[in-house]
């Protein structure tokens, strides 16, 4: 009878008061459990801890929480699970303390007396794998003119302008991402058309926002809408194509289920030259080889 009484009596009464946290897992040292708290920590999130001896050795179990909402419990879980993939949503219900009651917070290891914990079911999120993103920005691609022979003057041509992209990509997994790329530049002067594939690391989350590098490699194509010469000889050649290779930078805002606002800065690489022939024995070059953008845009997930 007794043992009934407990079951249907006081645990339902311990269940009521308990709290949903994220369980983290098992440490078997004190090394452990500073290791855990560093990563979670970096994260601004809570840590709470019990202890137990199995077979003579301490055991720490870590927690973190409490978690009140759906989408905070969500999140908790998932920003977990970037450094520890067996993570999982439990309810626990704590040992009162008399005097105070516990109110764990960021940068604090805390120690719990763990009454009872059990399971929570949580329905898995389905995480979008693909995604197309549209942005608009500013770029420059400054020019170096190269003098081959004699004496050659030329129109300094105008090397910023408005930027656009187009980008679809592809989630491998929660931290890395390929993507395929579509990049114009267009100035006054010229016109710069890319094309490029990247391959992207996502940082762990700064809150709601996450933090971006990627590497990219592809092609340019540089096309004039005025000479940067008078008159055009038959030895000028204007357009040109090239390799193209660089590296990304950008931070995106996760605060929204399928819409991320995004700030990304590319440095792309290049070697266009455009040969420039104002008459016999007066030659040069006019080169572009980098290129850098600033680019603000939306992704949308799928």
């Amino acid at each position: 009878m007794r043992l009934l009484l407990i079951l249907f009596v006081i645990l339902p009464i311990m269940l009521c008061g308990a709290d949903i946290y994220v369980k983290v897992g098992d440490a078997k040292s004190k090394y452990g459990l500073d290791y855990t708290y560093s990563k979670l920590n970096k994260m601004n999130m809570k840590i709470m801890y019990k202890t137990a001896s199995v077979n003579g050795e301490k055991i720490y179990t870590i927690y973190s929480g409490p978690y009140e909402s759906k989408n905070a419990q969500r999140i908790a879980l998932n920003n977990v699970r970037r450094y520890f993939s067996g993570a999982r949503l439990v309810r626990l219900s704590l040992k009162p303390e008399p005097s105070k009651k516990i109110e764990p917070k960021v940068a604090e290891k805390i120690p719990l007396v763990v009454l009872s914990e059990t399971d929570e079911q949580v329905k898995e999120e389905v995480k979008s794998k693909f995604s197309l993103a549209v942005a608009l920005g500013y770029a420059t691609a400054p020019s170096t003119h190269v003098i081959s022979s004699g004496t050659v003057t030329i129109n300094e041509p105008n090397n910023s302008g408005i930027n656009y992209l187009l980008k679809g990509t592809y989630s491998i997994s929660d931290d890395l991402k390929v993507s395929l790329n579509y990049m114009r530049m267009d100035a006054k002067d010229l016109v710069f058309d890319n094309i490029y594939g990247s391959i992207g690391y996502q940082f762990a989350k700064l809150g709601n926002f996450v933090p971006q590098f990627s590497i990219a490699l592809g092609l340019s194509a540089l096309t004039w809408n005025a000479s940067p010469l008078e008159e055009v000889s038959a030895g000028s050649n204007n357009d040109s194509e090239s390799l193209l290779y660089g590296t990304e930078l950008g931070i995106t805002y996760k605060g929204y289920k399928n819409f991320s606002p995004f700030v990304q800065y590319h440095c792309m690489f290049m070697q266009h030259a455009t040969n420039l022939t104002q008459d016999a024995g007066n030659t040069s070059k006019l080169q572009h080889k980098t290129l850098h953008t600033l680019l603000f845009g939306i992704e949308y997930r799928f």
